[in-house]
C-alpha cells in the first residue's frame, strides 16, 4: 500500500488526481496555432501602415471626445473622492498627469485609474456594438505609459494611435465571440470584462513586447477582469473604467517583466475556463495576420457612438422622442396639441432592470433612468449637462408632483 505521504509527493499519482481537461493542458503546451497565440501575433505584428485615413480619423475623433468627456468628469465628485483615495492612500508618484488638475501627478497605473473614472464619471463616454465604453479603458493607459517612458523612447503620434487602434480592436474581437454580448448585459459590466484585455494590448503594443509576451499580457488581464452589473447606476460604476484601464496597463507592465499566465486563456478548453467564464456561449475564432489580404479593422467597418448628453446611450433615443412631442405641446412643431389634453404618456422602452428607474434618488440613478430622461427632454424640450445637477433634479420631482 502506498502511504499518504508517498501519494503526496509521488507527481505520477498527483496528475492522475487532477482534471482530466487540465491534464490535457498541462501535458500538451499550447501550439503556434491557438486562438490566444493569434491575438499575441496580431499585437505584435501590427503596425501603423495597417492604419487606413478612415480608421486613423474615426481614432483621432475618440482620442478628442475622450479627453474632453475626461475633463469635464474631472469636476465631479466621484473623480474627487477617487483622486483623493490615491493621493492619501499610496506613495506619491510624480509621473503621469491627471485630467483637469495640472499641477497633480501620480504614478502610471493610479494615472490611468482615476483618469478612467473621470472618462466614465458622467457616462458621457463613447460607445460601440456591442455595447461597451471602449475609449476610456484603453487612453488614459496609454497616455500614462507615454508619461512613464523616456525621453529618448517616447512614442510616436502613428505610434500611440496604432497602440489605441490595438486596444479598441481588441475589445471589439473579443465582444464578437457570443451571442450574450449583443444583448443588454445582466451579469458583467462590459468594460470591466474587454476593456481590461483592450488596455492590456494596447499598452503592450506601446511596450514593443513580443508576440508570446502580448499573450500572457491579455492572460494575465483576464484574471483581473470583470464587475457586476449590480454597481450600474452608482457611484463605483466609474471605477470599473478606472481599473480596466489600470489593470490592462499592469497586466502588460507584469508581462514586460518575465510573469507568465495561461497559453489558451482565449480558448475554449473543456473543463477548465478560461475567458469563457465571462459568457456561457463563448465561441473564440482566431484573429488573423494584420498582413492577411483584406484584413480590416472593425472600426473602419463600424463607427463609434459619441453621445450628446452626459447618460446611458438608451436614454438619447427616449430623450430624443420626448423632445419630439415637446415641441407639439409648446407650438413648435404641425399638429400642436395642448397639455391639458394629456392625460397619460406611455413609454416602450426594452425591458431591462438597471435603467427602468421610475423614482431615481441620485445624478448617477437619474443617468440610468428612462422615466427621468422622457421627463426631462419632455418639459425642457432637451437633456444636457446641467440636466442632472440636483437644482434640476428637484425643479424636475416638483413639476412631476
Amino acid at each position: 500500500m502506498m502511504s499518504k505521504i508517498q501519494k503526496i509527493i509521488n507527481p505520477a499519482w498527483a496528475i492522475r488526481r487532477l482534471h482530466n481537461s487540465a491534464v490535457k493542458v498541462l501535458k500538451h503546451p499550447a501550439p503556434e496555432d491557438t486562438v490566444t497565440a493569434s491575438f499575441g501575433k496580431f499585437i505584435s505584428e501590427v503596425n501603423s501602415q495597417h492604419l487606413s485615413s478612415l480608421v486613423l480619423h474615426r481614432s483621432k475623433r475618440m482620442v478628442l471626445d475622450s479627453v474632453g468627456v475626461g475633463l469635464i468628469g474631472s469636476t465631479t465628485d466621484v473623480f474627487e473622492l477617487a483622486l483623493q483615495h490615491c493621493q492619501h492612500m499610496y506613495a506619491r508618484d510624480d509621473i503621469s498627469s491627471v485630467y483637469g488638475r495640472k499641477s497633480t501627478r501620480l504614478s502610471p497605473t493610479l494615472a490611468a485609474f482615476v483618469n478612467g473614472v473621470a472618462t466614465h464619471s458622467m457616462d458621457f463616454d463613447d460607445t460601440w456594438h456591442p455595447a461597451t465604453h471602449p475609449s476610456g479603458a484603453v487612453l488614459p493607459a496609454v497616455l500614462a505609459l507615454c508619461d512613464m517612458m523616456p525621453t529618448s523612447s517616447k512614442p510616436s503620434g502613428l505610434d500611440f494611435l496604432l497602440a489605441f487602434n490595438v486596444g479598441i480592436e481588441i475589445q471589439g474581437r473579443l465582444m464578437r465571440f457570443s451571442n450574450e454580448a449583443h444583448n443588454i448585459p445582466k451579469r458583467f459590466h462590459p468594460p470591466t470584462v474587454v476593456g481590461t484585455m483592450g488596455s492590456a494590448a494596447a499598452c503592450a503594443r506601446l511596450l514593443g513586447l513580443d508576440h508570446s509576451g502580448c499573450s500572457h499580457a491579455l492572460a494575465i488581464a483576464a484574471s483581473l477582469s470583470g464587475a457586476p452589473m449590480a454597481n450600474a447606476a452608482t457611484q463605483s460604476k466609474p471605477l470599473h473604467i478606472g481599473n480596466a484601464s489600470r489593470l490592462g496597463l499592469e497586466a502588460a507592465l507584469l508581462a514586460s517583466r518575465g510573469l507568465e499566465a495561461s497559453p489558451l486563456v482565449l480558448d475554449a478548453v473543456a473543463g477548465v475556463a478560461g475567458f469563457s467564464a465571462f459568457y456561457e456561449d463563448y465561441v473564440p475564432q482566431p484573429l488573423g495576420s494584420p498582413n492577411d489580404e483584406g484584413h480590416m479593422f472593425l472600426l473602419e467597418e463600424q463607427d463609434m457612438g459619441f453621445k450628446r448628453f452626459p447618460a446611458h446611450l438608451g436614454m438619447h433615443w427616449v430623450a430624443d422622442a420626448a423632445a419630439s412631442v415637446h415641441k407639439l405641446l409648446v407650438g413648435a412643431g404641425h399638429g400642436t396639441v395642448s397639455p391639458a389634453e394629456v392625460q397619460d404618456i406611455l413609454l416602450r422602452v426594452p425591458h431591462s432592470k438597471y435603467i427602468n428607474r421610475p423614482f431615481p434618488e441620485s445624478e448617477h440613478q437619474a443617468r440610468h433612468s428612462f422615466q427621468f430622461n422622457a421627463c426631462s427632454a419632455l418639459l425642457d424640450g432637451e437633456v444636457t449637462v446641467q440636466s442632472f445637477t440636483p437644482a434640476a433634479m428637484t425643479s424636475l420631482t416638483c413639476s412631476l408632483c
